[in-house]
């Protein structure tokens, strides 16, 4: 099993193959060949929240994972991030642990990636210019996949 802090995923899930992974699990999905369960969301105390999101890949490539995260409100006057978590990689074939990685990290790269390939796939061509709302967490990872 190999343990991936936020260094390593971003050593090596770069964002273009990030880009063409993330297109190949939309036609997946389109397909119906990705399995991508409501999320159950396990109130706390305080308002905090526990997430789970599995999913499952189907098929010749496939996968089996689950990110799970908490939900802190209270977090950022402490000087800690809101939402902390980890996802976890199973190989499809027996189930044994494959990988546990830094869900923050992890999430970044693939949300850019997903709106990359979205962009791709509906903006105008012929567009020049790219509107960044916000500057959170995912905003220098959405700046690098335009």
């Amino acid at each position: 099993m190999r343990v991936l802090n936020r260094e390593h995923v971003e050593a090596v899930l770069t964002l273009p193959a990030c880009i063409a992974v993330m297109d190949g699990v939309m036609r997946a999905l389109a397909e119906g060949r990705a399995r991508l369960p409501l999320r159950p969301v396990v109130p706390l105390e305080n308002s905090d929240l526990l997430l789970l999101m599995p999913a499952a890949l189907t098929g010749e490539g496939g996968a089996v994972g689950v990110k799970l995260l908490t939900l802190f409100g209270d977090n950022p006057a402490r000087g800690l991030p809101a939402i902390q978590g980890l996802v976890v990689l199973f190989d499809p074939h027996d189930g044994r642990v494959v990988a546990v990685a830094d869900a923050a990290s992890v999430t970044a790269i693939r949300t850019a990636a997903v709106s990359a390939v979205a962009a791709r796939l509906l903006a105008n061509p012929e567009a020049g210019d790219l509107a960044l709302l916000g500057s959170g967490a995912q905003a220098s990872t959405h700046l690098r996949s335009a």
